[in-house]
């Protein structure tokens, strides 16, 4: 496993007060096996698009064409169509490549989890660890993980102490929204795919010039991509130039699966973003340059602005093994296990803090933790939510359970809220580290019941035990009771719950036992457990 330069301790601060949230940059690797690169794009769509356009270009047919051809082929294809007085020509070519109309460009949003990198992306949001999120890519991938994890598109603030809306901004008619607080902001300055659907949607009402709007924030053309500039004359690029130099003087800089190819970025981080960086102490994390391969053009480039090299900013990722999505989990566990570290007491805090250490570099062979965070954790927050049993004011107004939407299986509630009490966090240390003494620690199966833990035919559920419970609602558990009814499910020979409590030194009453037996007996929908009797109970010292 490469050691790493860092382990992001400013992204990761808990310290609300002092914390500097990111600006996070996201390239086509970010994307890459989920939508085509643009070589394969090219190689799929050309011959079908030149068909449907009626024109042949002169270039090459390439049988692996190179990244670049798609641009230039692209170039070609606009400068006949202009030349035809086509009236949107950038939605006409996007036509003819199927972007609008292919799926997975728009990744719409699903029940089934968003990868790994995208879900945890997300969930950072939702925690307000990104000052901007910046995208290259027209795909709708990111947008629908935020979806997923509760942050709507274009939404009303549902008016709780997390982001719950995300604006996209594509067109300079978008760019008030920049400075609206507690929302997600994702700037996309190559185009989207969105944007294309909703230009011919406009075009079809008869909306000509919005239509336009839209379709020409499509960048594809080898010539646009060279040359794109701040200029006096495009007040959308205005816009964007200017929040990248706002943003990079003042924030830490993530970069994702980016290979900092656009000539024109980086002339601009030069002459704009530089002075500012040469005159400020820089934080060992104040660049991150996550990729498979730092190159020795753009990366080295764009790490020389901020006084770094490649032993400084380079986060190694690998093809397979420690990849974009076991980079985002490692990620994520050394965050919310910090949060869980500040919640813990005695014995439990130093195991969370020998479990932190053990993550301080990528682990070689994996760790419990990270599946237990990613998988686990979620579940069990939301579920305390659920039953009423965490307090959380907004604006002086006591959130009631009903005001959070939790329907999603990937809905997110963050892992550090200011100025509340949080004892699902002190309950959840505690099975965590109890986990991490156990000698069956290895054992436990964390994904296959979302909430749950499994191991052979015996089904673990824990349940917040430290009061009554102000809802009966389990829809907090429905991936697990989703997951327990599918066919490929196996069989499950027990059912155990594990009572937990936010201090040790509490005593669980056998009335709330048999009521919260009762409560899992009624949803689980299986003859074998019908019954609260039927469902036995566990404690952390026998995991």
């Amino acid at each position: 496993m490469p050691v790493q330069p860092h382990n992001f301790p400013t992204l990761r601060s808990i310290e609300k007060a002092q914390h500097r949230p990111s600006v996070l940059l996201l390239g086509a690797g970010m994307s890459y096996g989920l939508v085509p690169g643009s070589g394969l794009l090219l190689q799929k769509k050309r011959a079908k698009a030149e068909a449907q356009l009626g024109f042949e270009s002169v270039l090459p047919r390439d049988p692996a064409p190179p990244p670049n051809l798609l641009y230039e082929w692209a170039e070609e294809m606009l400068t006949e169509l202009i030349a035809r007085n086509d009236p949107t020509p950038k939605l006409t070519l996007a036509h003819s490549l199927d972007i609008p109309y292919e799926d997975y460009w728009m990744a719409y949003v699903s029940t089934e989890r968003s990868s790994p990198r995208h879900r945890v992306v997300a969930r950072f949001a939702r925690e307000g660890l990104w000052k901007h999120v910046w995208s290259l890519n027209w795909d709708c991938i990111q947008e629908n993980a935020f979806e997923n994890v509760g942050i709507k598109r274009d939404g009303t603030d549902a008016e709780l102490p997390w982001p719950t809306v995300f604006h996209c901004f594509i067109t300079a008619a978008e760019c008030g929204e920049i400075g609206e607080s507690n929302t997600v902001k994702i700037i996309k300055p190559h185009g989207c795919a969105l944007a294309l659907v909703n230009a011919e949607e406009s075009e079809n009402k008869g909306n000509h010039p919005r239509a336009l709007q839209l379709s020409d924030r499509f960048l594809i053309a080898s010539g646009e991509l060279a040359n794109l500039a701040p200029t006096s004359v495009d007040p959308t690029q205005r816009f964007v130039f200017s929040k990248l130099c706002s943003s990079l003087s003042s924030f830490p800089l993530v970069v994702a699966g980016w290979s900092a190819s656009e000539p024109y970025l980086l002339e601009y981080i030069d002459q704009n973003v530089r002075p500012a960086l040469d005159a400020r102490i820089l934080a060992n994390d104040e660049l991150s340059i996550v990729d498979i391969e730092f190159n020795a053009e753009g990366h080295t480039r764009l790490a020389s602005f901020y006084g770094r090299d490649k032993s400084t900013a380079h986060i190694v990722v690998e093809p397979t093994g420690f990849n974009l999505d076991e980079f985002f989990l490692w990620l994520q566990a050394l965050y919310a296990l910090g949060s869980l570290r500040t919640w813990s007491r005695d014995n439990d805090l130093v195991t969370i803090t020998e479990i932190i250490t053990g993550l301080e570099q990528p682990p070689d062979d994996g760790s419990f933790a990270t599946r237990w965070v990613d998988t686990f954790l979620p579940v069990w927050v939301r579920l305390c939510w659920r039953w009423g049993l965490v307090l959380c004011y907004r604006g002086g107004q006591q959130i009631s359970c009903d005001d959070i939407d939790l329907e999603s299986p990937d809905e997110h509630i963050p892992w550090v809220l200011q100025n509340i009490e949080r004892p699902e966090l002190r309950s959840a240390a505690r099975l965590v580290a109890a986990l991490n003494r156990s000698a069956a620690m290895s054992e436990w199966d964390f994904t296959r019941f979302p909430g749950g833990l499994h191991k052979d035919n015996l089904l673990v559920i824990p349940v917040p035990a430290w009061d009554n419970p102000r809802s009966n609602n389990l829809r907090a558990l429905r991936p697990l009771i989703e997951a327990l009814m599918n066919p490929g499910a196996g069989f499950i020979e027990e059912v155990k719950l594990l009572f937990l409590s936010a201090d040790a030194a509490d005593a669980v009453p056998d009335d709330r036992k048999r009521v919260l037996k009762e409560l899992v007996a009624r949803d689980l929908g299986s003859v074998r457990f019908a019954k609260g009797s039927s469902i036995g109970e566990t404690r952390l010292e026998e995991l």
